[in-house]
Order: C-alpha cells, then sequence, then structure tokens
C-alpha cells in the first residue's frame, strides 16, 4: 500500500482507534504471524508521516510566530517558554515525542520482522 494512500486513511481513523492499534502492537509478544507484523510496521509508518505532516505545518509557522511573540519579550528563553505555551507549542512538544516513540516503535517492527525471516530461512534448510 502508498504510503500516501495510508496518511489518508489514518488521518481518518479516531486516535481512541490509533492509541488501541499502538497499545496491541506494544502489548504483543511478536510471535504472531509475520504478515500481522507487517501490517502493523506499515501502520506506524503511515502514522509517522501523517504527523510528521503536521509537524512540518506547525514547524514552518514557528519562525513568524516567535518574531512576533519576541517583540514583547527580553530573551530568546522567555520568547520559547510563551511559545511553548500556545496550543501550536503544546502540540509541537506532544508530536515531538509521538515521533520518536514511533520511530523507536518502527524499528523495533523492523528488527522483529528480521529475525522471523531469519528464523524461517534457518528452518527451510535444517
Amino acid at each position: 500500500m502508498e504510503i500516501k494512500t495510508l496518511e489518508k486513511q489514518i488521518e481518518n481513523l479516531s486516535m481512541e482507534i490509533v492509541k488501541e492499534t499502538l497499545k496491541e502492537i506494544k502489548e504483543d509478544d511478536y510471535t504472531t504471524d509475520p504478515h500481522r507484523v507487517e501490517s502493523w510496521e506499515r501502520f506506524v509508518t503511515g502514522l509517522y508521516a501523517t504527523l510528521n505532516a503536521e509537524m512540518r505545518d506547525i514547524e514552518k509557522q514557528y519562525p513568524f510566530a516567535w518574531r512576533i511573540l519576541r517583540q514583547d519579550k527580553k530573551s530568546d528563553k522567555a520568547t520559547d517558554l510563551e511559545y511553548d505555551s500556545t496550543k501550536e507549542g503544546q502540540r509541537r512538544i506532544e508530536l515531538k515525542h509521538d515521533l520518536k516513540s514511533l520511530e523507536r516503535l518502527s524499528s523495533s517492527l523492523k528488527r522483529t520482522l528480521d529475525r522471523i525471516n531469519q528464523e524461517r530461512y534457518n528452518t527451510k534448510f535444517q
């Protein structure tokens, strides 16, 4: 499935479904069917792409908002704190942590697929 198509499907999911799917992935012992692990890996990749696009849009607006906020502040740090307290700033913080978690989860799923494939390969030739 193409990433753009997957992104559109994920955008239409409720956050509850996303949270439940991620919980299911994290709680599985990865002894499941490799096709299911592949499906999860595609889901995580699509979710990452969707959230990363949102982060990109926030990051594009950041310099403009920061410059406006800086006019009333005495320091860069105070300006950063002011921005972080806005709706966009809070979402940027959430996305930063969510994206890092998804990177690690994706990496774990890829390693699991590699291990499953290696085990199947070794079993095939024994």
